[in-house]
This record gives C-alpha cells, sequence and structure tokens, in this order.
C-alpha cells in the first residue's frame, strides 16, 4: 500500500466503510466534493492524495496504484456493476495535489480539471440505494418514510426494469434526478421538511421512454333523463369511461362511490354540467412533484357570466377522496352517487 495521505468524506445516513489507511483525514460531506477539496488540499503533504467516500468499500480498489512518473491527471474510478449504479463522476480519486492547488482557484467545478483519467470498476462496492415503488396518489409519503441519504422512488404501475442504473454525483452538490415526461422514475436526496419534490431546488431531468397509464373517466349523475345520451357520447369519444349513477344521497358518498369504481389513483370526474369536452385534456398526467391534491378545469356559465371550479371536469386524488379530507385552499372535495356501469 503507497503512503499517500488520504481523505475520507463521511455522509450520515448511509453505509459507513472505515478507512484502509492508517494517515485518514475524515471530513464531513458539506455542499460537494469540490468544495471539500479545496478547504482540504492545504493540509495535505504528499505528491498525491487518496479522496473517497465513506460509503465505499475500499478494498475492491488497488491501493498500491502509482501514477506514471511526472503525471499530472486526476485519477477517478467508478463502479460499472450493473446492482451498484454507474456515473462516472465516481467517489474514489487519486488526486494530484500541486496540480489541484494550481488549478482549483480557476475552476468552476471539479471536471473542469484539466486532465482526468477515468477507471471503470466492474465491482466497486458502494452502498446501494432501495428502490421504492410509490402510489401515485401519494409519492412523497414513500420518500417520507425512507432515511437513506439517497432514495429511488418508482411509479408502482412501472416495470422496475425501467429504472436505469445510474448513481447520484457529488462532485458538484446535491441534486434531484427525474426522467420521462410524466417524472415517474426520481432519486432524491435527503432532505428536512420536504413536503413536496418542488422543495428541493437544485434538479437535473432526463429523458426516458417508458409507457404511462391513461386516468380512468368516471361520468357522475343522479337519474337524470338525459344523463344516458350523455354518458353514450362519452363512451364514444372515450371508450375507456365508466358511469357513476344513482339516487343522490351525499356528495360524500357519490364521489367515494366513484373512486371506489376507478383503477387508477386520479380519475376524471365528469358531471351532467360538463362544458364541451372538446376543451378537456383527458390525456393529462398528475404532477409526481406536488404534494397530493386535485386538479379542476374551470368551468364557464355564459348566462351568468361566472367562471365555475366546482361543475366543470376534475382531476380528483383518489386516495384523498377515500380519506374524506375536509376542503382547503389546495384540497378540496364535492361528492354524489351508487351503481357503476363499465
Amino acid at each position: 500500500m503507497n503512503n499517500f495521505d488520504s481523505i475520507q468524506v463521511k455522509f450520515e445516513n448511509t453505509e459507513f466503510f472505515p478507512s484502509p489507511f492508517a494517515n485518514t483525514k475524515v471530513v464531513p460531506f458539506v455542499t460537494s466534493y469540490f468544495e471539500i477539496l479545496k478547504s482540504a488540499v492545504d493540509k495535505v503533504n504528499t505528491e498525491y492524495f487518496w479522496f473517497f467516500s465513506s460509503f465505499i468499500n475500499m478494498k475492491t480498489i488497488d491501493l498500491d496504484y502509482i501514477p506514471k512518473q511526472q503525471a499530472s491527471q486526476l485519477h477517478v474510478w467508478y463502479n460499472t456493476h450493473p446492482k451498484g449504479g454507474t456515473n462516472k463522476e465516481g467517489n474514489v480519486m487519486l488526486v494530484p495535489t500541486k496540480q489541484f492547488k494550481e488549478q482549483m482557484n480557476t475552476m468552476q467545478g471539479l471536471r473542469d480539471f484539466k486532465d482526468i483519467i477515468y477507471h471503470a470498476h466492474n465491482n466497486l462496492y458502494q452502498a446501494v440505494i432501495s428502490k421504492i415503488a410509490f402510489d401515485l396518489s401519494d409519492p412523497i409519503s414513500s420518500y417520507n418514510k425512507n432515511k437513506q441519504y439517497y432514495t429511488w422512488l418508482f411509479n408502482k404501475e412501472l416495470d422496475i426494469k425501467h429504472v436505469p442504473n445510474f448513481y447520484p454525483s457529488f462532485w458538484e452538490g446535491v441534486r434531484m434526478y427525474s426522467w420521462g415526461e410524466t417524472n415517474d422514475i426520481m432519486l432524491v436526496p435527503k432532505q428536512e421538511n420536504v413536503k413536496q419534490f418542488h422543495d428541493i431546488k437544485r434538479k437535473v431531468h432526463y429523458d426516458l421512454d417508458y409507457p404511462t397509464k391513461q386516468m380512468d373517466i368516471i361520468f357522475i349523475s343522479e337519474d337524470n333523463p338525459s344523463a344516458g345520451k350523455q354518458y353514450n357520447e362519452l363512451k364514444e369519444k372515450f371508450p375507456r369511461a365508466k358511469w357513476s349513477k344513482g339516487k343522490h344521497l351525499s356528495q360524500t358518498l357519490a364521489y367515494m362511490a366513484a373512486a371506489a369504481a376507478s383503477k387508477t389513483e386520479y380519475f376524471f370526474a365528469v358531471p351532467t354540467k360538463y362544458e364541451s369536452l372538446d376543451k378537456i385534456n383527458f390525456s393529462l398526467q398528475p404532477d409526481r412533484l406536488m404534494r397530493p391534491c386535485h386538479c379542476v378545469f374551470g368551468s364557464y356559465d355564459p348566462e351568468m357570466d361566472l367562471e365555475y371550479g366546482q361543475v366543470g371536469v376534475s382531476l380528483f386524488n383518489k386516495g384523498l377522496i377515500m380519506k374524506g379530507l375536509k376542503p382547503t385552499k389546495e384540497q378540496f372535495k364535492f361528492l354524489y352517487p351508487t351503481q357503476i356501469v363499465d
């Protein structure tokens, strides 16, 4: 084993591996690797120094590695094993002390170092990040239950095989990662007081193709004479529509019945007093980054020259409906009937 100095970055809420080196300075993770390196490099007394995370098992690394004579490159080791997550911005580095000091004040970030050599490692052990299937009606609760430094979240309707082989980067700050048009796959850092994923400021998004399930459409009526005709028109345009009908008992029971008929975690509630269906986007998906809520489409009454949110089509959160939550500015409800026609 060489005699280079070493710096181990200690992470909270994850697996910890002791340093294999005798001369190791342990520092807490704050902000980014780049900032830690800049603050710690002045105390390094060797030509090179090891820099690595506490969630890395360094026994899988060649600790006797010696750079070529007079070499000035930053060496980075990264995992390629499919179960461990891959990112070239790895968590094990051998840093040339003099060259880093010379460049650090002109660099915007660690990736700006002039000469980086990346070493692919087929079994570099780093702490595995849990994968949790979330319920679309409340993704944030799945996140809050996990206490790890990062959490993989994916829609329970999605095959886990769609989750990419990826690991977060700590080079220049902690970020939330998301994939696909609907954000059904997310890699989220542990932070306090997160009520919705929009609260996390730094985000990176990647394109990814995967199937997205459309939300159910439930037509809701009492024993209206014209309801059958309205439903048939709706069904002709949107074959996935269902009909929740029956004697008016209460709004709460009516919408709970409609929610129970839905096989999706959100559903479009279509009342008899809807406007033209051409104005409604029935392919709309709920925002996975928001807290659980309902989405209301405005409705205009030309006779009264008034706009309403309550009489038009709404995209309801099934979980909130079934819990019978009382109305607030963000979460509200109004409910209806009993027999289901598919």
